[in-house]
């Protein structure tokens, strides 16, 4: 695999751009807010002496489906240029679409400027950052979908609870709960294609550059 060699040290960083993400989900957890976030992007270019991060702070989900209303990170990549240093706490903040992740780190290496993901200790110019990169952009892409299939199954058992009230099939007993005989709608398991992403990735290096 070709890969996009980039030397710079840090005393020649210009500028710093951080992307904190949330989706509205996750902006409760601990650690993953967009203040938590900021603040480790900004303890990070004062350990490393870097200059104090111009921050893109986004709320909005990370999927492919989002893509368009990401409006931050689009200008974010817009304003890259050579000497730039885009710092993200963790790559799935940057985004949990594989492609997206690939393509866009990619360009910004093309662009002669850094990508930075803290939590993994990832820093494009290592020799195998694109193998790892890709490793973990997977990662984040299939914890997208389990993260979509739980929140779709909980919300599928709500409506099943609901129209099964409505129909009376549950009456209260002092204290017992006597079920009818109408039975629960079934709900179907979406099976996972776990090879798609790994697939994808194999085209685009392949064809060492961006998959439309």
């Amino acid at each position: 695999m070709k890969q996009i060699k980039d030397a710079t040290p840090n005393t020649a960083i210009r500028r710093t751009l951080g992307y904190p993400r949330v989706s509205t989900r996750e902006q409760e957890i601990a650690g993953v807010s967009l203040d938590a976030q900021a603040e480790k992007i900004g303890n990070y270019c004062r350990l490393h002496s870097l200059p104090e991060p111009i921050l893109f702070p986004e709320v909005e989900s990370g999927g492919e489906e989002n893509e368009a209303n990401r409006k931050k990170v689009a200008a974010l990549l817009a304003d890259v240029r050579r000497g730039d240093m885009v710092i993200v706490t963790d790559i799935d903040r940057f985004g949990r679409d594989v492609v997206f992740i690939v393509n866009n780190v990619r360009q910004i290496m093309h662009n002669g400027a850094v990508f930075v993901a803290i939590n993994k200790g990832f820093d494009s110019r290592s020799p195998m950052a694109e193998d790892t990169l890709a490793n973990w952009a997977v990662g984040a892409e299939q914890e997208r979908r389990r993260i979509k299939e739980r929140t779709e199954g909980g919300r599928k058992h709500l409506r099943v609870q609901r129209l099964l009230r409505a129909r009376g099939a549950y009456s209260g007993r002092v204290g017992q709960l006597f079920r009818t005989r109408t039975r629960t709608p079934s709900v179907p398991h979406r099976a996972r294609n776990h090879g798609g992403p790994m697939l994808v990735l194999s085209s685009l290096f392949q064809q060492g550059g961006r998959i439309a």
